[in-house]
């Protein structure tokens, strides 16, 4: 099952929703992920990945933590990048490039523009967006990951997912 949400009108409200309490759980991954980071072996350099990042809410609490890494958010639609590099500017943060594209074919292309694989990626309830259980996006998203990580043993691939569809439409009334 393919989930239509219309991320773009979206965004405009998306943090209102999930960042500005709200939506307690949400609140609490954004923590726990930042969390986990601090547990992982982040060496100044490294190329970190947020796969489906929308708006930045993972990107940015990372970014801030390794301010000598280069962080990479990455989301298909319009409207959250656009916030994202909102709030990007606002932190003043320099190690974080937004870029859109589709995570579902083009992750060998981002990878490819740093020259090297991912040291760290995240990838927070993303994955359920891309196509369901009936789908091979999904798997090939995940194929695409490992091939374009690093293999040394500080590498870390961070994955949340609901492996359910949400009714997002419910969510706002646009």
């Amino acid at each position: 099952m393919n989930i239509n949400v219309d991320w773009d009108r979206y965004a405009d409200q998306y943090d209102a929703i999930t960042m500005e309490g709200s939506n307690p759980a949400y609140l609490d991954l954004v923590e726990k992920v930042s969390e986990s980071f601090k547990k992982f072996q982040v060496h100044p350099g490294s190329l970190i990945a947020d796969f489906g990042g929308g708006t930045g809410n993972f990107t940015i609490p990372i970014a801030q933590m390794y301010p000598e890494s280069r962080i990479v958010l990455v989301d298909s639609s319009e409207g959250m990048p656009q916030q994202a590099r909102e709030k990007v500017s606002q932190y003043g943060l320099k190690n974080v490039d937004v870029i859109r594209a589709d995570i579902s074919s083009d992750i060998p292309e981002i990878a490819e523009r740093y020259s090297r694989p991912f040291t760290h990626v995240m990838m927070i309830h993303a994955l359920y967006t891309t196509g369901g259980k009936n789908s091979n996006v999904p798997r090939k998203i995940l194929i695409d990951i490992s091939a374009n990580m690093d293999d040394g043993p500080d590498s870390r691939f961070l994955i949340s997912d609901i492996d359910r569809p949400l009714r997002t439409g419910n969510w706002i009334p646009y």
